[in-house]
């Protein structure tokens, strides 16, 4: 006789079959008999969607570090030119690579960063930040380059801008869509 499934269960910890190993699916629906088989009297009652995970940046710490530098150095790179005052170099320096101009970028940016963590959580907290790192060196790299050989004078684009549109490229190919 056919049961009707009336219990959620989590794949990777009630299923054991070849099936459940090789699905990639986050939640599928069992019996009150399979639960009993398995040794529990009640589904474990949450789900999670492929590519959202644990809510905000858990397990994101590479992606929680740029968002927040990002927004310190935007204040306070913002609040300098507000008051006409010149910053020191080492923070211009830092400031160049990490804020954004306007409070839009800022945001829309940091946004981004935020839904890119998804990356992070694929990838692993080592390999996004060297991700991180390599993008950003080569695009400063590119910039100051290019600046120079043409000797144009106009200033460098925001760091964090570059790392934003280049992982939209390994975001649509390994995060599948919902």
């Amino acid at each position: 006789m056919y049961e009707v499934p009336i219990h959620r269960c989590d794949i990777q910890q009630h299923f054991t079959d070849d099936l459940a190993r090789t699905c990639r699916c986050a939640v599928v629906y069992c019996t009150q008999k399979q639960l009993q088989q398995r040794g529990r009297t009640t589904a474990k009652r949450q789900s999670y969607s492929m590519n959202v995970g644990p809510g905000g940046f858990g397990h994101a710490p590479v992606s929680k570090g740029l968002v927040l530098a990002s927004v310190g150095s935007s204040i306070i790179t913002n609040a300098a030119r507000a008051s006409h005052r010149r910053l020191p170099k080492p923070l211009v320096l830092l400031s160049r690579s990490l804020a954004f101009r306007t409070p839009g970028e800022l945001l829309f940016g940091c946004f981004l960063l935020y839904y890119f963590r998804v990356l992070e959580r694929q990838l692993g907290s080592r390999k996004y930040g060297s991700y991180a790192a390599v993008v950003t060196g080569l695009s400063c790299a590119l910039q100051l380059g290019v600046s120079g050989l043409l000797q144009l004078k106009v200033p460098l684009a925001p760091a964090p801008l570059q790392l934003v549109l280049a992982s939209f490229v390994p975001f649509l190919v390994n995060i599948p869509p919902t």
